[in-house]
């Protein structure tokens, strides 16, 4: 009994042992295929591959030389916004104040005339 035991397993054992080896001769030959097709994308593509690094210095060259003059043109705009800020909060209302001073120069002459004729009992007489 052990003997038809030792028989079935070991009919077991070659089983595997066959399985183990195709596969393995599978693998072997499905790695094999692997490398020629990537071997060949390698071949066809490489072309492709030399232009789009070709292209990609190309836009950094492009890109370094433009930097500096995208720099002083964003300093240009940021002076001018500045100006015109200083502009608007500065200047206008200063200006404003002056030509109210300046058209209320009538009202306030009127009026201290008034204050004047008020403060010393002037008529109209005594001006005269």
């Amino acid at each position: 009994m052990n003997e038809k035991l030792r028989r079935q397993d070991d009919k077991k054992i070659d089983e595997l042992a066959n399985m183990v080896a195709l596969h393995l001769q599978d693998s072997t030959a499905v790695r094999k295929e692997l490398n020629t097709k990537i071997d060949n994308n390698e071949k066809n593509h490489s072309d492709d591959i030399k232009d789009v690094k070709d292209s990609l210095k190309l836009i950094l060259e492009q890109t370094t030389k433009h930097n500096g003059r995208m720099t002083k043109v964003e300093a240009w705009k940021n002076v001018m916004i500045g100006g015109l800020a200083v502009l608007t909060v500065i200047v206008l209302p200063l200006l404003g104040w002056a030509l109210t001073q300046l058209v209320n120069v009538d009202s306030r002459v009127q009026a201290g005339t008034r204050t004047a004729i008020e403060a010393y009992n002037l008529t109209l007489k005594d001006i005269k």
